[in-house]
């Protein structure tokens, strides 16, 4: 299996976990405290996952670069994915620092749900962003075949 096949695997993993983990958050502000805790263990994994989102990420980018036309959009793609995992890791300090280390700061706390905000708009954006790569320039994995001038055997396997 080449690795770039497993990118919309991995990336689906930081999608779901800070969009949902953002909708916990604000339930356990508005009702459930505790699931506040657990809007933070849903962006640490959606963090974690964001590393081999990137790597699988820029495996299918090199494939990806066979389709015509598709460089001005993968750059777009490629640049916010890394900027994505950084905001995600940000956002994930400032809820430790918000809830484990400085806890009661609503100063903190508003900053922890700013961060979180930002960092579902940046994963949302990212995606819709993919989701054009492959609805729009044909980037799916098979798509990309079409492309190739090497038969789906001999593409270059993962690292």
């Amino acid at each position: 299996m080449n690795v770039a096949e497993l990118h919309p695997a991995f990336v689906h993993f930081p999608v779901a976990l800070t969009i949902t983990g953002l909708l916990f958050y604000l339930l356990g502000y508005a009702k459930w405290p505790e699931f506040q805790r657990l809007a933070l263990v849903m962006l640490a994994f959606a963090f974690l996952f964001s590393f081999p989102s990137v790597f699988t990420g820029e495996k299918a980018a090199e494939v990806a670069k066979r389709i015509p036309t598709i460089e001005q959009a993968l750059e777009r793609h490629e640049e916010l994915g890394e900027w994505t995992r950084w905001v995600l890791g940000f956002a994930f300090i400032v809820g430790i620092l918000s809830q484990m280390v400085l806890k009661g700061s609503q100063t903190l706390a508003a900053l922890f749900f700013l961060a979180y905000l930002f960092a579902a708009g940046f994963v949302g954006y990212t995606g819709y962003l993919g989701g054009e790569l492959v609805l729009e320039h044909g980037a799916g994995f098979r798509g990309i075949l079409s492309f190739s001038p090497l038969p789906f055997e001999e593409l270059p396997k993962g690292p």
